[in-house]
């Protein structure tokens, strides 16, 4: 008798992701995946782009979930998460993610072969593919500060958006009105220029806009014949060739806990090279592209909603891990990702979020002493913000200001607000000091 095909939900969630959310499930319909076995749910959290309909009309089989607000990316994917019955795996997947064909099947056979997995956990590899520019500066006067950055373009169209600063290249800034980013490099850098997925752009051209503090010798690569031009206070723009096949850069191999209590994308940014081709147990997977046991879910329970968006992932896995589950990174398994195409990596609203829900989950998950190291690093930090934007300003008879510090304080309060019910769901764990220790042993890596 033939074995039954696992019937698979993938839950997809939206808010006003647009033409972004259709890419990715016209993506999932080609899924190896037997179509009767297959159930792809969107969630729409009040979202204006009037997506539902576009959905309805162009992807009937889409079975779509409207909520009458946002409830973020935990409370949206819990409302997937409902009427599991007849339903042996359920998968999470981005809407700003586009799986390969063969995307699910590996997740599924490693979940069937391995009943206490409670999660398979994808390759997460940014959306484009890219080449290497190599930037290498030679300063008058013998220092480490290269040239600054100010345009980039492939064939005379703006990549800025999605090149990767890599090696050498100092934080990205704004300048005028902010809405201009700039970079600073060191005397050699790498600059991640975005290509078409998997292409060869070898001929085209990527052009550049330089500057630096004083005239400096420059030598510009990217796999052609290197171009040497001489840099100046005022930005001017270079023209440098391309040769040779791109490369893909990881996203998420799996999710680690960092010592002083965060959680982090495993071989983030690293160039893929097949160092990430085992399959390997994990801390933790990532909520971007997972398939999860029912039976994990049913006995570790949801998202807790009031997380809202950040950290429910780690926090989900930290609970499995406690009660005796594994996880499973699946190498084979790919999915392509538009990093924070939902989200701005530096805004205020990401920092409360990241930061308040941190520190839940340290607090329902870690050891107290964990918990107390993450705390004291924190407050002792926003004690140097206030001197820095309050007292000092206050000292000198300028004006202060209070941007970082009201943010810091408010992500502290939000989570001292929600510690009652937190530490009501530790003491439910019924997990002692010892077993909490050991996690925190096998797992935790440097910064």
């Amino acid at each position: 008798m033939t074995a039954a095909v696992p019937r698979v939900r993938v839950v997809v969630l939206n808010y006003d992701g647009g033409e972004m959310t259709m890419r990715c499930l016209r993506a999932l319909e080609q899924v190896d995946w037997p179509r009767d076995s297959l159930e792809i749910v969107l969630v729409d959290n009040a979202s204006i782009d009037g997506i539902t309909r576009t959905v309805e009309r162009e992807l009937p089989d889409v079975r779509v979930i409207e909520h009458t607000h946002n409830v973020g990316f935990a409370g949206g994917c819990n409302l997937g998460f409902a009427d599991l019955d007849g339903v042996d795996y359920v998968a999470l997947l981005n809407n700003d993610a586009i799986p390969e064909r063969d995307w699910l099947r590996p997740l599924v056979d490693a979940l069937d072969a391995d009943p206490g997995l409670g999660a398979a956990s994808s390759k997460m590899v940014f959306a484009p593919s890219f080449a290497a520019l190599t930037i290498v500066a030679e300063p008058p006067n013998g220092a480490d500060l290269g040239v600054q950055i100010t345009g980039l373009t492939l064939e005379g169209e703006e990549v800025w958006d999605h090149a990767q600063f890599a090696d050498g290249c100092h934080r990205t800034e704004t300048r005028g009105t902010g809405a201009e980013q700039v970079c600073w490099t060191a005397a050699r850098a790498e600059v991640r220029v975005p290509v078409d997925p998997g292409s060869d752009p070898t001929g085209k051209v990527v052009g550049i806009e330089l500057s630096a503090e004083g005239d400096t010798s420059v030598r510009l690569s990217a796999g052609a014949e290197p171009v040497v031009v001489t840099v100046g206070r005022d930005p001017v723009w270079f023209e440098v060739p391309v040769s040779g096949p791109s490369f893909d850069v990881i996203n998420n191999v799996g999710s680690r806990l960092v010592l002083g209590g965060y959680g982090g994308d495993r071989g983030f940014c690293e160039r893929d090279e097949g160092q990430y081709e085992a399959p390997s147990e994990v801390f933790a997977w990532c909520g971007g592209a997972v398939l999860l046991s029912i039976a994990y879910l049913e006995d570790v329970g949801l998202f807790d909603d009031r997380y809202f968006v950040y950290y429910e992932d780690t926090d989900l896995a930290w609970r499995g891990l406690l009660a005796g589950w594994r996880y499973l990174y699946v190498p084979t398994s790919v999915v392509r990702h538009e990093h924070s195409a939902t989200a701005i990596e530096t805004s205020p609203t990401r920092m409360h979020f990241v930061e308040r829900n941190r520190f839940v989950t340290l607090a329902r998950n870690a050891p107290w002493s964990m918990f107390g190291d993450a705390t004291y690093v924190y407050l002792r930090d926003t004690a140097v913000i206030v001197k820095r934007e309050i007292l000092e300003p206050l000292v000198h008879r300028s004006r202060p200001t209070s941007t970082l510090t009201v943010q810091r304080l408010r992500a502290f309060g939000g989570f001292v607000e929600m510690l009652p019910g937190t530490l009501a769901s530790r003491r439910r764990q019924g997990v002692d000091a010892r077993s909490r220790a050991a996690l925190v042993e096998r797992w935790a890596v440097p910064q």
